[in-house]
């Protein structure tokens, strides 16, 4: 059983390393279910939205801050602050890479480069 579970999860680390997201026309971003289930991520949970070096981390509220909050919609959305599309030139349309770091989504913007 212990070799079942090992390769059904270096199978899930797999999936969740190539997973891209679009920037939507209300400046949504839509949180992959396999990353919302990995992180336990439901409807209505709160989430704090930070920029650190170009790239944007999604995790869960578990205590108050003065971060940005933003609450999970029924589709795994959550809205990106103004601030941080003002600050990062974001585009409707542009391509995120997600990634996960402990249990924080990191959304890095994909470049032509």
């Amino acid at each position: 059983m212990g070799k079942n579970y090992s390769i059904s999860e270096e199978s899930h680390q797999e999936k969740v390393k190539n997973t891209t997201c679009i920037l939507s026309t209300e400046y949504k971003i839509t949180i992959p279910k396999l990353i919302r289930e990995t992180l336990n991520l439901v409807n209505g949970d709160e989430v704090i939205i930070s920029l650190i070096s170009k790239k944007l981390t999604i995790r869960k509220l578990y205590e108050d801050t003065a971060e940005n909050k933003m609450v999970l919609n029924d589709r795994g959305a959550v809205q990106i602050p103004q601030e941080f599309i003002k600050l990062q030139s974001l585009e409707k349309g542009d391509v995120f890479n997600v990634y996960l770091a402990d249990s924080s989504i990191i959304l890095r913007k994909k470049t032509n480069d």
